[in-house]
């Protein structure tokens, strides 16, 4: 970014690449990670580098509080298998076990507003976003997984969210 930030939100802060590197342009930084080895590597990495503007949350983002979901990671080799998600498990998909929910109406009414807002959540983006009050998010980037949400969901996603921001796609399998 071209200015300091005051707020970001990394859903999906998996062992805390991103959270760090934007610690350096961004006054606060909420990371939230479900899986617990990948949040308790992130933990130990911004200890190490005495990071101190960085919350870290251990739950899963989800469209309501307090829930419980299984997490699981598919087995197979197409495109989405190895990544760990809170989607309803399929065949061939091994159980994480499971974690609580928080959603991003709590995490978000505590401020002002949302600088910059990234998810990388391995298909909860739609019960996410679709249809959310996103005016306090100024800017947003998201990774879509239609694997784990289905193309339907994928594209009302997509015009969604085309009514709320002024935007950019670029679809990574055509780059």
């Amino acid at each position: 970014p071209d200015k300091f930030l005051n707020t970001c939100i990394d859903i999906g802060g998996n062992v805390g690449a991103f959270s760090v590197l934007f610690s350096n342009y961004c006054k606060k930084i909420i990371s939230i990670e479900p899986y617990k080895p990948s949040y308790d590597y992130m933990v130990n990495i911004i200890k190490k580098f005495n990071i101190t503007t960085i919350e870290t949350v251990n739950k899963a983002i989800s469209d309501v509080d307090g829930k419980m979901l299984e997490m699981s990671i598919g087995l197979g080799d197409d495109v989405d298998a190895k990544d760990i998600t809170c989607v309803e498990k399929k065949d061939g998909m091994l159980s994480l076990g499971s974690i609580e929910t928080i959603s991003l109406e709590s995490i978000i009414k505590e401020y002002e507003s949302i600088d910059y807002l990234k998810v990388d959540c391995e298909g909860c983006e739609y019960d996410l976003l679709y249809g959310k009050d996103l005016s306090k998010i100024n800017c947003l980037v998201v990774e879509t997984h239609g694997g784990f949400i289905g193309g339907d969901s994928e594209k009302d996603l997509l015009e969604y969210l085309k009514s709320n921001f002024n935007y950019t796609f670029n679809d990574i399998e055509q780059m």
